[in-house]
C-alpha cells in the first residue's frame, strides 16, 4: 500500500482510501470539512448515526460514497483540537491505516 499526503481536493482513484481527522466533540478538520462538501454531507450524516466522537482511538469507514471517486473514506478520530500536534497527528493516521491495510485499497 502507498501512503500519500496529498491536498484534501486532490483526485483519487477508486482503490484509494482517503483519511481525515476529526477532532473530540465532532469537531470536522478542514480535510474532513472539505470530504464532507464533496459527499454532500455523508461525513456529517455519519458521525451523526453512530457512536464516533472524534475521541483518540476512534475510526469510522464510509464505503464507496456517493461523490467521490475514492472507494473508502477513513474518519480517524485525533482527540481535542488543542491538543492535536505531531504526535497525536502519527497516532491518528497510524489507526487510518490499520483500518484500511486489509481492505484491498491499494493507495491512503
Amino acid at each position: 500500500m502507498d501512503i500519500e499526503f496529498v491536498a484534501a481536493n486532490a483526485p483519487f482513484g477508486e482503490k484509494a482510501a482517503v483519511a481525515a481527522a476529526v477532532f473530540e466533540g465532532a469537531v470536522l478538520s478542514p480535510a474532513a470539512q472539505v470530504l464532507d462538501g464533496a459527499l454532500g454531507g455523508a461525513v456529517v450524516r455519519a458521525i451523526g448515526a453512530g457512536r464516533f466522537a472524534g475521541k483518540a482511538g476512534q475510526t469510522l469507514e464510509l464505503v464507496a460514497p456517493q461523490g467521490l471517486e475514492g472507494g473508502r473514506v477513513i474518519l480517524v478520530g485525533a482527540g481535542p483540537a488543542d491538543a492535536f500536534g505531531a504526535d497525536a497527528a502519527e497516532t491518528a493516521f497510524a489507526q487510518a491505516y490499520q483500518s484500511v491495510k486489509a481492505s484491498g485499497s491499494e493507495v491512503l
